[in-house]
Order: structure tokens, then sequence, then C-alpha cells
């Protein structure tokens, strides 16, 4: 912020000799407004976000190592670049260390410890394959002996015409009770 249009420290004690009441009062309240506007303009400042001059772009920030750039702008689009190249499966320079890929750290033995043999592929097929088989006869047994045709919308249609005879000869139960 430059100096206040009015500094107090540059006159006399007595301003009131060299100025008049209504214009002390203007100088005096020159420098909070003068504060107010600066202040103002440091918000749009902050919260621009037009590319080059947004808030981002005017806040200093210190070095982030494996990132470049001094603002907060600049460092959060080089951030964002890594993201990037680290989805697309580019390695940054100097993020691997010498113990991630030093002599017996990769194997061909730690490789292959995650890949299943045709051995297990056969087994796990052939397990679920034989639970398949029992969970299907389990559901055919559902119905029980001699009731393989019998379905479940079947009975509820069933049901219902068997309340409707009853309700041709005016017969109800209700709680038990004959009317």
């Amino acid at each position: 912020m430059a100096d206040y249009s009015f500094k107090y420290q540059d006159h006399d004690a007595n301003l009131s000799s060299i100025y008049t009441a209504d214009e002390l009062k203007v100088l005096l309240d020159s420098m909070p407004k003068e504060a107010r506007d600066f202040i103002n303009g440091l918000v749009g400042i902050f919260n621009s976000i037009t590319d080059g001059s947004s808030g981002a772009d005017n806040i200093a920030m210190t070095a982030v190592s494996g990132l470049s750039g001094a603002t907060v702008q600049a460092i959060v689009e080089s951030l964002k670049t890594a993201l990037d190249e680290a989805v697309l499966g580019a390695i940054a320079d100097g993020s691997l260390t010498t113990a991630k890929y030093a002599n017996g750290s990769v194997t061909a033995a730690k490789c292959a410890a995650d890949v299943a043999t045709q051995a297990e592929l056969d087994t796990e097929a052939s397990s679920r394959s034989s639970a398949d088989t029992t969970l299907q006869g389990n559901i055919d047994n559902l119905a029980g002996a001699g009731r393989t045709t019998e379905t479940v919308k079947g009975n509820a249609d069933a049901i219902s015409a068997h309340q409707a005879d009853y309700t041709d000869y005016k017969i109800g139960i209700t709680y038990g009770v004959v009317w």
C-alpha cells in the first residue's frame, strides 16, 4: 500500500492552528477511507478468476520439492500436471528410489505370486460349477415332493379364487369367527 495522502506525523502537533475544523475532519477521515479502498482492492484481486491474474496468481508460495512455480496457481498447475502424468502411467523423474528398483526388489517370483496358475483357475471354475449345480438343486426342491408345478403366483391366484367362493355364499371368516 502506498503512503496515506495525509500523514499526521508529518505535521506539527497543533493541527488546529493550520487547518479549520472541517478541513481537519476531512484529512483525518481520509486515512481509514484509503485503507478501506486498499483492502477492497485486495479482495477484488483475490476473488479474481481471470487466468494469469487470479487470486492464486497473486499469492506467493514457497517452493515445493518436485513441483515448479512460485505462486499458489503455478504450484497447483504443476501438481495437476504431475497427477495427470501419474494417471496416464508416466513416472515423474526422481520418484523411484534405489530401494524400489534395486536388485532383488522386483523379481519374477514376486510378479508370479500375483498371477493365478491354470490349475488354480481350473479349480475355481470347478468349484463355481459345483456351487451352481447345488444352488439349482436347492431351488428345484423348494416346492417339495409332488409340487413341482406350483408357483407363488399360482398359489396367490388359488387363494383369491377360494376367497371369492366364500363371498358368493356370503360366508366369511373374521378373527376366527364365522358369520
